[in-house]
């Protein structure tokens, strides 16, 4: 056992007597928690103006806490014997005795009994943070607890924690807190951060989140240091959200958030591969006023290089050297691994170039990165130079990927080069690294540099040298040429492919499962379908069984060439047979549902995909999108596009082109107008296609403002200039909402771009013209059309009939003309009409002629303008006749309903005055069955829909119920677009109306209510 030291030691050891050097003893603050008290024992600046022989003499610059000594008084013996510095290096070697002995209560109390009864808290504190030895201080604990006020014990243990964590005793550290808390010791702030650490050196990040979620319950919270030491060990252990949670309640609440802490969520969002996320961190850093250190830099360069972001690397190096810190080996990789990834050439060799002259050692990853970057972008001068460089270095060697990149950098020179006597130098190169590898080079070696090469063509010529350098075994040389077809499939090069198939035969070579699948694949991925079923029925003949790869492969053809009974019956078999399908696969099963219109079936075979484990790529989700496009299922789409996200697969042109048009079709603005933000957000080009489905959607849902920023944007893109549809939407919007100049300002702005008004120009333009009441400008706009040489459609045609229903009967006469011009056979509908001709079946007649001689799409919104003028001109048994002609032809399909339950009337799809002319009808219906004794059923309903008419601001359910209480009908609006009555009021309020009572009224209705539907 080590001998206890007396607590002061003699003057005489002290070097400052020798040289009798007068001192002053002042102390300094104490500390009582983790740190050792601290003394200063420093000399007077005094010595020239003390009275030497005066030994009480104090100098004029001494106070109450400095005093003069001269050294050879026996004061100065005393005092030297009491001062602060003895005491501490007696307590220091007090320390050492009790790491030395052994360890027992016994023995710790024995050397400790020198301190006396009146142990200091100071004293205590000092020697368990002056202590080495876990297994003694533990015991000295007890000995201080004993005779140091209870209130002081929790900084006794947090000494000891403090010596556990240092010998990285995690187990220890939790026992000891265990004994703390039995002891009726609180733990405080320091113990809790003292463990916390305690777990994170001892590389156990669960330890420290566990820890860290105690605190709470024992009332601590936490400071800005431990937060920020959590913010470090929850993104060192992955837990993302946690971190993120943390950190961002540390930017709310203004704490301190260290450098380290911040190195590491930049580390994890790295790890994560959100490369935004990391700069995004390092901003916050900066903002927030964290200086970055080394490992700052390194991390954010490192993930910049994995992400190819050479710029921002670049900006990140420049921002790190102008902030004063020099470049380290980990620095200089991660740039050159940036570089190279990322094909900057000039900063790779350049960087290359610094860490050779400051004698730095590359070593064969940062090698390869470089050669693999020459191969890629052409530099053989270069790649040359550090070749001979590297085999010169004496730190490492060529590897096989090393000479794979070399010949296939040659190979790659190849492809640009058109003489003979180039390509002749091409394969003295290759031969030339070639025949520096034969020593040593091995059939393993063989496949590899294969499997690394580019180049089918370069990939057969080195297959064919080797095989004149080494005896290859069947079973190896089989591998090489199927290597060597997985060449020429990625390069879609299938003939090439069929004659390496012919020289493997040649050469006494079987092929096996993998030759076929590979030469299935390759037929499959060439666009050659057909071929791929060819060698699928080869197999046989060479013995070779179809296995789970190439029937897999075997669906996609078969989808690919729309063979659906075999693709399914494959498909079948292999959930059944649990074969491994690829994502290619499921795409092109997607695909061929597509094709057909079975959409449903898209949506299953999705679902099928998931549950077999198999994840989607960009192609199966831009290929489902397309297939729900078609289908016009926007909320499908909309919740693949989510899957799509949260699956970490980023969306292209295609993804967004997708959506975009599914949602302007469904008229999802909101959506659409999102995905239009986030292709910005993205730097992604719209084209004007793009553009102009955008535009119409804002004509539709009436969307003024945001169209005109649409617009803007547009014409300042730089990528694509507005065409005639885009002046075509724009002058809709305008139309629409009836803003005249403003649609002949872009009307001016279209003709003055070099383009002419086409036939969907100018219909808005009659339609914004009608809609002002400006007869004559309608008639203007359509002499314009004829001097175009534009022959008027059904459309137009339809527009102008809208038109003349808002047109007051002192101008029928202006348009009447126009209509006749522009199709005869409605002219003379029309004029039987307006000059309220006799006749009731040559109308019906001219009627269905009319509506058979036209396009489908119009035949609904030309019978509701019909309707509409007959109600406008008070003619109503023409607006039975168009109706009942409509219903006949099924224009009107589904108007009325019967069930046991309820009988109703749907009109939501009608013009106003088509929907008065069908309600007119139905209570004459209703009044006919009523009189000829039919029962009715328990509930009456019209269904009119919701919302405002599409170019009006008064919706269909406004109208009916202002002309429901006119009637003094007892329907009510039990629910958004439904107008219910029960049978006994409906059966009272028929009885008591008049059967034959007339819609001559409507017309006061419908006045102001434009109806095209187009």
């Amino acid at each position: 056992m080590g001998q206890p030291y007396p607590l002061c030691s003699s003057p005489s050891s002290s070097s400052l007597f020798h040289y009798r050097i007068p001192f002053i003893i002042t102390p300094s603050r104490s500390e009582t928690l983790l740190q050792a008290p601290r003394f200063s024992l420093r000399p007077s600046n005094t010595l020239h103006e003390a009275k030497l022989d005066d030994p009480e003499a104090k100098s004029s610059s001494s106070s109450k806490a400095s005093i003069w000594v001269n050294p050879r008084s026996p004061r100065a013996k005393q005092l030297w014997k009491n001062s602060p510095h003895a005491r501490s290096s007696s307590l220091a070697k007090l320390a050492e005795s009790l790491d030395s002995c052994n360890p027992t209560q016994e023995h710790v109390s024995e050397i400790l009994n020198v301190l006396g009864d009146n142990v200091s808290e100071r004293d205590a504190v000092f020697v368990l943070n002056t202590m080495v030895n876990p297994n003694t201080a533990l015991f000295a604990v007890k000995y201080f607890q004993q005779r140091i006020n209870p209130a002081k014990h929790v900084v006794l243990y947090n000494v000891a924690l403090k010596l556990l964590r240092k010998v990285r005793d995690f187990e220890g550290a939790e026992k000891l807190f265990d004994e703390m808390l039995q002891r009726g010791v609180n733990p405080n702030l320091i113990t809790f951060s003292t463990i916390i650490s305690s777990a994170s050196m001892c590389s156990l990040p669960h330890k420290a989140m566990e820890w860290f979620e105690k605190m709470p319950s024992f009332g601590v919270e936490p400071d800005d240091s431990v937060a920020s030491f959590m913010i470090h060990a929850y993104a060192r252990s992955g837990n993302a959200d946690v971190a993120l949670k943390l950190y961002d309640r540390g930017k709310a609440e203004k704490r301190r958030v260290d450098t380290v802490a911040f190195s590491a969520l930049i580390k994890m969002y790295g790890m994560l591969e959100n490369f935004d996320g990391c700069l995004n961190v390092y901003n916050d850093m900066k903002v927030l006023g964290a200086k970055p250190n080394m490992v700052t830099y390194n991390t954010l360069l490192y993930a910049m290089g994995r992400a190819k972001r050479a710029s921002d690397a670049k900006a990140i190096y420049e921002e790190m050297i102008s902030n004063g810190f020099s470049p380290n080996w980990p620095t200089y990789a991660a740039l050159l691994q940036a570089y190279c990834k990322a094909r900057f050439r000039e900063d790779a060799l350049g960087v290359y170039k610094e860490m050779k002259e400051k004698g730095m050692d590359v070593d064969i990853v940062l090698y390869n990165l470089l050669f693999d970057m020459c191969a890629d972008v052409g530099c053989m001068d270069e790649a040359v130079e550090i070749f001979e460089d590297m085999k010169s270095s004496g730190s490492c060697q060529p590897d096989n990927f090393t000479y794979s990149c070399l010949i296939n950098m040659y190979s790659s020179h190849l492809k640009h080069t058109e003489s003979l006597e180039s390509s002749n130098l091409w394969g003295q190169h290759v031969s030339t690294i070639l025949k520096g590898m034969e020593d040593k080079v091995s059939q393993g070696d063989v496949i590899f540099i294969l499997n690394r090469m580019v180049d089918p063509n370069t990939a057969s010529f080195v297959l064919r040298y080797f095989q004149n350098k080494i005896k290859f075994t069947g079973d190896k040389e089989v591998i090489l040429y199927n290597v060597t077809l997985n060449l020429f499939r990625k390069s879609r090069d299938f003939e090439g492919a069929e004659k390496l198939f012919d020289e493997m035969l040649q050469r006494g070579v079987n092929p096996n499962n993998i030759t076929f699948s590979t030469m299935v694949n390759c037929a499959s991925v060439s666009g050659l379908p057909n071929k791929a079923l060819e060698w699928f029925e080869k197999m046989s003949g060479f013995g070779c069984v179809p296995d789970d790869i190439t029937c897999s492969a075997m669906v996609y053809a078969y989808a690919r060439t729309n063979n659906v009974d075999k693709a399914l019956n494959l498909y079948d078999r292999a959930k059944a047979e649990k074969w491994s399908l690829d994502a290619v696969t499921f795409s092109a099963l997607i695909k061929m549902y597509a094709v057909s219109g079975n959409y449903d079936k898209c949506l299953k075979i999705y679902q099928e995909m998931k549950v077999l484990g198999v994840k989607p790529n960009l192609a199966t989700y831009n290929t489902l999108l397309g297939a729900m496009l078609r289908a016009k299922k926007h909320r499908q789409a909309k919740t693949i596009y989510k899957e799509m996200k949260s699956n970490g697969v980023s969306p292209d042109f295609i993804t967004y082109a997708s959506l975009l048009e599914v949602y302007t079709r469904s008229q999802c603005s909101e959506d659409a107008l999102g995905v239009y933000k986030e292709m910005k957000g993205n730097g992604m080009d719209m084209t004007a296609d793009l553009y102009n489905k955008l535009l119409a959607m804002c004509a539709d849902v009436g969307y003024i403002n945001k169209a005109i920023e649409i617009f803007n944007e547009m014409k300042s893109s730089g990528t694509c200039q507005p065409d005639s549809w885009t002046f075509s939407s724009l002058i809709t919007i305008y139309s629409r909402s009836g803003k005249v100049s403003e649609a002949e300002g872009i009307l001016n702005e279209m003709i003055q771009s070099g383009l002419q008004p086409n036939i969907f120009v100018l219909t808005s333009l009659v339609q914004c013209y009608g809609k002002a009441k400006r007869t004559d400008d309608v008639g203007k706009v359509f002499k314009q059309l004829l001097e175009l040489g534009i022959e008027p459609n059904d459309q137009f045609c339809c527009c102008l009939l809208n038109v003349l229903t808002q047109t007051p009967k002192e101008e029928v006469g202006k348009l009447t003309d126009c209509i006749e011009q522009a199709n005869t056979k409605l002219g003379t509908v029309v004029r039987y009409l307006v000059e309220e001709q006799e006749g009731d079946g040559d109308f019906r007649k001219e009627t269905l002629e009319l509506l058979n001689s036209i396009d489908a799409e119009v035949k609904k919104p030309l019978c509701n303008c019909l309707i509409d003028l007959c109600v406008k001109l008070n003619v109503t048994e023409r607006a039975c006749d168009l109706l009942d002609l409509g219903l006949r032809l099924q224009i009107y399909t589904n108007i009325q309903s019967r069930s046991q339950t309820q009988w109703s009337l749907h009109v939501k799809e009608l013009s106003v005055g088509a929907a008065m002319t069908a309600l007119h009808v139905w209570i004459n219906d209703l009044s006919k069955a009523l009189e000829s004794g039919e029962d009715l059923p328990p509930l009456l309903g019209i269904n009119t829909g919701q919302g405002k008419h599409k170019y009006s601001d008064k919706g269909l359910a406004s109208v009916f119920e202002s002309h429901l209480k006119e009637l003094n009908a007892p329907f009510h609006e039990a629910k958004a677009g439904w107008f219910l009555v029960t049978k006994a009021a409906a059966i009272s309020w028929l009885e008591s109306r008049v059967s034959t009572e007339s819609i001559a009224g409507l017309n006061s209705l419908f006045l102001g209510v434009p109806t095209m539907t187009l």
